[in-house]
């Protein structure tokens, strides 16, 4: 049986939405680990990880989208990873989360016991690239529909 989250590094997603925040030109350190409290700039939370904070700068003064579920393409900025992600999944047994509670979003780490949630169990008969829904209002779970963009 394979549990995906195993794969996964420590990133813990701050939020499932972006963050937005006016900034000053000038430079900034995003916080790439999740741990921050000052989310999304980092305030030394990784020490001790394998994390680093990303070193990006804005030229004029503006509000920006800056990803909160640690899973952008187009790091700081959000480009909706959080709603969709794209896994290269070999055959075997999964466990999609339900409850949304996992920190390795999609899959359950287990942080839905003592709910009346479980993970949902799937199987992949052969290695198949798949978009898998972070969104959890999909309609063919555990897999995305674009339902997010409904939401």
């Amino acid at each position: 049986m394979k549990n995906m989250f195993f794969r996964r590094p420590s990133v813990i997603q701050a939020s499932d939405n972006p963050v937005v925040k006016e900034l000053e030109p000038g430079t900034y350190y995003w916080c790439s680990c999740g741990r921050s409290k000052t989310q999304p700039l980092c305030d030394g939370s990784h020490e001790g990880t394998e994390h680093k904070p990303i070193e990006f700068s804005v030229s004029k003064k503006k509000k920006y989208a800056f990803c909160a579920c640690k899973h952008t393409g187009k790091p700081p900025f959000c480009d909706n990873g959080h709603k969709a992600r794209i896994f290269r999944l070999e055959a075997g047994t999964y466990f999609w989360c339900q409850c949304g509670k996992s920190e390795n979003q999609p899959w359950c780490d287990g942080s839905h016991e003592g709910t009346s949630h479980f993970p949902l169990e799937f199987q992949m008969d052969k290695e198949e690239r798949v978009a898998m829904c972070n969104c959890k209002h999909t309609a063919c779970a555990p897999f995305c529909d674009n339902a997010h963009r409904e939401v």
